[in-house]
């Protein structure tokens, strides 16, 4: 059933939520250094951040998953939501998703979660910059 997965998902989410504050912050020099983290199946995903004129660009990849499998996905700095959608893996199983958010002051704590409807399977990374 989907929304049993969904709510998995969700709560893995809020799980990986909370760790992201418990995170060490990443040097300013670090900016553009990503995050990889395994997925339950074997996917992987990437988190990354760049900064510019007072803003952070956000990239949330997913890799390895089937061709045209639709993966949920959502990307939180400060537990604010930056990204929240529904994207189709290309032709190789790939997904990827950009955004932007103001740099906040202090530590932005960037998290991201995915999830495949076809196959279950929960991905999360964080990244505090």
């Amino acid at each position: 059933m989907p929304y049993r997965r969904l709510t998995s998902a969700l709560i893995a989410s809020a799980g990986i939520a909370g760790a992201v504050a418990l995170s060490a912050p990443a040097h300013a020099a670090d900016f553009s250094v990503g995050t990889v983290t395994y997925c339950s199946k074997g996917s992987v995903v990437t988190l990354t951040a760049t900064p510019g004129s007072g803003r952070i660009a956000v990239t949330l990849d997913v890799n390895g998953s089937g061709s045209g499998n639709y993966w949920t996905l959502g990307m939180v700095d400060n537990f604010t939501g930056v990204y929240g959608g529904t994207k189709r893996a290309d032709a190789n199983g790939d997904v990827r998703v950009s955004a932007e958010t103001a740099d906040q002051a202090g530590t932005d704590n960037f998290g991201a979660s995915a999830f495949n409807w076809r196959t279950g399977e929960v991905c999360a990374a964080t990244l505090p910059v």
